[in-house]
């Protein structure tokens, strides 16, 4: 159970776009990312279509690279019902944990971006999947 009274790593749904958005905040509480992959998980298993995940790493994010990949491979990477997983405000280590996905699975689900304007601006121009 996390430290914190408000996770360090949370899962909404963002209806505009029907998309889901993860954002991460320091420090991380372990338990808050298998709690978050969780509920990413059982939203995406409520999905009708491919859906895309927004994941906000900004600031001085230090997030525990094997428990990430190790977890992220358990639950939401290989799901169906991911598109991709559109990130901004990464960092060297966390873009080394989306390499390491990609290299492990075969799938190529993650996509960096600049800024949460850029991210939402890429959704905004996409065609229905």
């Amino acid at each position: 159970m996390s430290s914190t009274a408000t996770p360090t790593v949370q899962v909404e749904y963002l209806p505009t776009y029907n998309a889901l958005k993860m954002t991460w905040r320091s420090p991380i509480d372990r338990a808050d990312i298998q709690k978050a992959l969780s509920v990413l998980m059982s939203a995406l298993e409520t999905m009708n279509e491919p859906t895309y995940v927004v994941v906000e790493l900004t600031g001085d994010i230090r997030i525990p690279v094997g428990l990430t990949v190790s977890e992220t491979l358990l639950l939401p990477y290989q799901h169906p019902m991911l598109a991709e997983l559109l990130v901004y405000g990464a960092s060297a280590p966390t873009r080394a944990i989306g390499r390491t996905l990609s290299l492990l699975t075969g799938h190529e689900h993650v996509r960096g971006f600049e800024s949460e304007a850029a991210v939402f601006h890429h959704l905004n121009t996409l065609k229905p999947l």
